[in-house]
């Protein structure tokens, strides 16, 4: 594939309407390509000469490029993570591996042999992974996905509301960065003025009956956001909300991460309970909750110390565990 420098080049955009389902073998492409003269050219703002090879690379990674005649460039060139900066914000407390391509950060973490808290980064995940088997979307080097593993003296058992408990650290830590209209929606969800903006998984693997890795993943959008259409939810950016880089974003919720994990192992959720509603993008309204092909409608008024979501409904108060549920604001928020 040859590539030579010239100037910006004007005409067509094109790019993907979706990121293209990944296998293996295309995942080892994709590596070797963001490794590549050709990439590290696209990613200054060169011209390259243009190729059906190129173009599907380019597509598989959600970067969208323009043509003239024979020549092709990025329209918006990502600008790849500092990872240097990050690391010397954190210290020797967590180490970081970065990658360009990678198909889970989640699964790496899992499967990482280091006792020591480190954290996985990646620029683009072929097959990222939210909550009951959702795909998290984003092209290469748009946002933020990272996800950090640790070895916690708990049982399994006792790691159920772990996931609240970040989620209140990260939306305080950005609170604090004033990021404006950041919340959350339980269990896991990161909200940006009531949309989606990122998402929090936590996968556990037990090492002893009384010890466990413990892997949180993150994703945030920060450049750019999924449609409406591939996600079922509207969703935004944290630029929408904030002018803070990727790298000090990073920063933040690595930090936040670690943080709210040591507090949960020595305190569960009792620090959180009375403050969730200071945090929870739904706090006190009319909700509709998706409990498989159950739909219960009523107030919502927080967590109990188990982080089951409370709902006040006509039958009385009622608890719902996490699991595969969905929330959503009530059309009616008087009834």
């Amino acid at each position: 594939m040859g590539w030579l420098r010239t100037q910006r080049v004007k005409g067509s955009t094109r790019g993907p309407k979706k990121l293209p389902t990944t296998s293996q073998e295309q995942l080892s492409q994709l590596t070797a390509f963001t490794q590549s003269s050709t990439f590290f050219d696209l990613l200054n703002g060169n011209a390259c000469r243009r190729s059906n090879e190129l173009v599907s690379k380019l597509e598989a990674l959600g970067l969208r490029y323009r043509t003239e005649g024979s020549l092709l460039e990025l329209t918006d060139p990502p600008i790849e993570l500092d990872v240097d900066w990050v690391s010397r914000r954190l210290g020797p407390s967590v180490w970081i591996q970065y990658d360009r391509v990678v198909d889970s950060t989640n699964r790496i973490a899992l499967e990482s042999l280091s006792h020591e808290t480190g954290c996985f980064i990646a620029e683009f995940q072929s097959c990222g992974r939210g909550r009951s088997g959702r795909k998290w979307i984003s092209p290469y080097g748009d946002n933020l996905a990272l996800s950090l593993v640790m070895v916690v003296d708990r049982s399994m058992a006792d790691l159920s509301g772990l996931s609240l408990a970040v989620g209140f650290g990260i939306v305080k830590a950005l609170r604090a960065q004033s990021v404006e209209g950041i919340s959350l929606k339980w269990p896991n969800d990161l909200l940006l003025s009531g949309r989606k903006t990122g998402g929090i998984l936590i996968e556990v693997d037990p090492l002893t009956s009384k010890s466990t890795k413990v892997v949180v993943g993150v994703g945030v959008n920060i450049a750019s956001f999924p449609q409406e259409a591939l996600i079922g939810q509207k969703a935004t950016s944290i630029r929408q909300g904030s002018t803070l880089s990727r790298e000090m974003i990073a920063f933040i919720i690595i930090k936040a991460i670690e943080n709210a994990s040591k507090r949960f192992v020595r305190e569960g959720l009792s620090s959180i309970v009375d403050k969730w509603q200071e945090v929870d993008g739904y706090a006190g309204r009319q909700v509709n909750l998706l409990l498989g092909g159950k739909l219960v409608t009523g107030k919502n008024v927080g967590i109990n110390q188990a982080g089951h979501l409370m709902i006040e409904t006509h039958s009385g108060l009622e608890e719902f565990s996490i699991g595969d549920i969905s929330l959503r604001p009530s059309k009616n928020e008087n009834e």
